[in-house]
């Protein structure tokens, strides 16, 4: 997911709550920022699906192939979740049934914790010793 957020630029909230019913990995790779459901929120302890930051943040947001062809891949290894990433939304409605500790976020917040998680969501398994740069277009 950290490839995902530095390339789309999706804000925290947006990544947690994205969905694969809005993640499009055709010829046009994209993700929808739905206004209405496009981000997750903590409310009183309960992790619930809705409006992003400012209504400016409901868009469209390209990525690039290689990226479409990572999250294909993750797909194809976890079928089932509504969510792209389920860690992420555990004890959310539709996400997984485990639920969240109340007043802790469902994502790392500190730089422990980013050392420290479990990112076994991506296979890292089929990486080789070569190294690709991607580099996104200046604007």
């Amino acid at each position: 997911m950290t490839v995902t957020d530095a390339y789309t630029g999706l804000r925290r909230g947006e990544l947690a709550g994205l969905q694969w019913i809005r993640t499009y990995l055709d010829e046009n790779p994209r993700i929808v920022v739905d206004p209405q459901f496009g981000a997750l929120h903590e409310l009183n302890g309960k992790l619930v699906l809705g409006p992003p930051k400012t209504p400016a943040n409901a868009r469209t947001v390209h990525m690039p192939p290689f990226l479409a062809t990572l999250l294909a891949q993750h797909r194809e290894r976890n079928p089932e979740p509504r969510f792209v990433s389920p860690r992420h939304t555990a004890g959310c409605a539709g996400g997984p049934a485990s639920a969240a500790e109340p007043g802790v976020p469902p994502w790392p917040t500190t730089k422990r914790e980013l050392a420290t998680a479990d990112w076994n969501a991506w296979d890292t398994s089929a990486r080789t010793s070569t190294t690709t740069t991607h580099t996104s277009p200046t604007r």
